[in-house]
This record gives C-alpha cells, sequence and structure tokens, in this order.
C-alpha cells in the first residue's frame, strides 16, 4: 500500500530543479537609467534644477516613453513612480 501513495508523489530530484529566471522587464533598464539621471540631475551641489524639480523622461522604445511625474522631487523617485 506504501508503494501506491509513493507512486504519486514526484520524485525528489523533480521537485528541486531550480526555476527558470524571471524574464526581465523590456523597458527596465533604460529606466533604472532614468531614475538614475533624475536623481543625479536633483543633486544641489550640481546646481542643475531649481528645488530640485522638473520632469525627465526617456525613450523606452519606438512607441513608449518613461516620463518622471510631476510633484515628486527629482531626488526621491524611483522605479515605482
Amino acid at each position: 500500500m506504501n508503494d501506491e501513495i509513493m507512486s504519486d508523489r514526484p520524485t525528489p530530484s523533480a521537485s528541486l530543479q531550480p526555476s527558470p529566471p524571471p524574464t526581465p522587464h523590456p523597458f527596465s533598464e533604460s529606466l533604472v537609467q532614468l531614475v538614475a539621471l533624475s536623481n543625479r540631475l536633483a543633486q544641489p551641489a550640481l546646481e542643475y534644477v531649481i528645488l530640485a524639480e522638473g520632469n525627465t523622461s526617456a525613450r523606452a522604445d519606438d512607441g513608449t516613453f518613461w516620463v518622471k511625474a510631476s510633484g515628486i522631487p527629482l531626488a526621491g523617485i524611483g522605479p515605482a513612480g
């Protein structure tokens, strides 16, 4: 009877197989670069922007742009917005 129960279970080696890595978002690199640029532009010592405000954007592909939302300081923006 134990043999019947055990035959329905996956073998230990099958359950230990690593899952494939997640597929990165196709625009993630441009978004990371936009966030880094926005944060850098906001550094007061550089004197690039007044009050660390403004908008930045980056082309993700032929029809898509990442745009920093208005009202969020450049220094405080992250990938989530």
